[in-house]
């Protein structure tokens, strides 16, 4: 069995967040990057999961299917949609990079 660290965070890990696993393969690090919001890694990738709460409050267009947003381009989607959980700067960075796709989808085939 892999072992997984849990990164200290200001936002304590709920159950419904303990991911083991991800689209990229097994969880080896995960961390609270906001509150009902879980970054994990995996040996080949990464990305955030909301908890199912906050994902119901993502706009569908924004959705992805399986709860996952890859830490390359699809976590934009999660940053904007849910502003009031994340930094200024990040909110601004997010919106910087869906604007540089010139509204073409980003979110990934899964």
């Amino acid at each position: 069995m892999t072992r997984i660290y849990d990164a200290p965070s200001n936002h304590p890990i709920t159950p419904e967040l303990m991911v083991v696993n991800s689209p990229w393969g097994p969880v080896q690090y995960r961390r609270m990057i906001a509150p009902g919001v879980v970054f994990a890694e995996s040996a080949s990738h990464g990305g955030a999961r909301p908890s199912k709460e906050l994902q119901a409050r993502i706009p569908e267009h924004r959705r992805t299917r399986d709860g996952w947003y890859e830490e390359d381009c699809e976590v934009a989607y999660l940053v904007v949609s849910l502003p009031e959980l994340f930094h200024p700067d990040q909110v601004d960075y997010a919106n910087k990079t869906i604007a540089g796709f010139g509204g073409r989808d980003i979110r990934m085939a899964r």
